[in-house]
């Protein structure tokens, strides 16, 4: 009898072990899905302070006080970004003005294409036009009515989010140092603080290099697909390639948003298909260029991730976080890697992540 009781108990000590990983790998997942308010601008100001420290290293080496330099680094990045959105708002604003055009536009269209179906089956399409423009006016007032409710809900949210995020990112700056030369310290051999190091020295480096590659390769692809367009007498070509160099940090994702989009804005300028299919399908060469061979080429096989990989991890981020998910998904799976391949957590799995030489 006691025999049968402990072997129920090893049994079912032994499924509680099996289950707890997995129990708290969902617990984790949850719990960074319902707290991504909290944690979405730590993790934003982290990487960009992981990012720019040594641009503040480099100005405190001028005998500069490191609270200054981070201030001169955080101003001239903002400045920057602040001069490049000045730029676009007018088009872009020139663009969201037409959107009830726009509306007008494609309600039009569904109305004609639905007259015609009437008229083929016989149905009275006399007193179906008086029903679809309704119908349109009430969907078209109810969109937009959604969007600025939306809009409005949302941006103070956002707003607070940012202001967040920029004295987060201050504060790193500041006094992340000091934080990391304490985790070290706190290491207990000589091995494991050189381990620590080495670590963070690895990490910051090649999610520099990643961030600085990415980031030229996109400016050179908004610019490449502006050049483009210009050439194709598509109505402000420089907007859309901004917006194709921004979509484009959310790897496979991004391009298909882009190349939707500009089949979209071919259709409402020249309302032909062929420009519709023809304009995005330039787009989609440019990105496989790039894609394929200027980013591998530049980055190299260290940060050479898998692509089925990096999809699937984008889609978990993007179910977790939304867009901003799939922006710091890859950043975070390239820190992932190099904790992986430094740590030995998981043996040599973590190749898995690597694509093929």
């Amino acid at each position: 009898m006691l025999d049968n009781t402990m072997q129920t108990i090893g049994e079912k000590n032994r499924t509680v072990r099996i289950l707890l990983p997995y129990l708290a790998i969902l617990a984790t997942l949850y719990t960074i899905y319902f707290a991504k308010f909290i944690l979405l601008p730590i993790v934003v100001a982290a990487f960009f302070a992981l990012f720019t420290s040594p641009l503040v290293a480099r100005l405190e080496k001028l005998f500069l006080p490191r609270a200054l330099s981070a201030i001169i680094v955080l101003v001239g990045v903002i400045g920057a970004l602040s001069f490049v959105a000045m730029l676009f708002t007018s088009p872009a604003q020139q663009w969201w003005d037409k959107l009830p055009e726009v509306a007008n536009s494609m309600s039009s269209s569904i109305g004609e294409a639905t007259q015609s179906l009437n008229k083929a089956t016989s149905n009275g399409a006399a007193a179906s036009n008086t029903d679809i423009a309704k119908a349109s006016e009430n969907i078209r007032n109810t969109t937009f009515l959604a969007m600025f409710k939306s809009f409005a809900s949302s941006t103070p949210l956002v707003l607070t989010q940012i202001l967040g995020t920029i004295f987060l990112i201050y504060f790193f700056l500041v006094h992340g140092q000091v934080l990391l030369l304490r985790f070290v310290q706190a290491r207990s051999s000589f091995s494991d603080k050189r381990q620590a190091v080495e670590l963070l020295s690895e990490m910051q480096q090649q999610l520099s290099r990643y961030v600085t590659t990415i980031t030229c390769v996109n400016i050179a692809l908004g610019f490449c697909v502006g050049c483009a367009f210009y050439i194709m007498k598509v109505e402000d070509p420089f907007l859309w390639g901004a917006l194709a160099g921004a979509l484009n940090f959310a790897p496979y994702l991004g391009p298909l948003v882009s190349a939707t989009a500009f089949a979209l804005v071919a259709y409402l300028q020249f309302n032909q298909i062929e420009m519709a299919l023809l304009i995005p399908g330039v787009y989609l060469l440019i990105n496989l260029i790039e894609s394929q061979f200027v980013t591998p080429t530049l980055l190299g096989s260290t940060l050479n991730l898998n692509p089925l990989v990096v999809f699937v991890w984008l889609v978990l981020w993007g179910w977790l976080w939304g867009g901003f998910g799939m922006l710091v998904g890859v950043p975070l799976l390239v820190c992932l890697s190099i904790y992986l391949e430094h740590t030995r957590l998981i043996g040599d799995w973590h190749i898995l992540i690597k694509q093929e030489s």
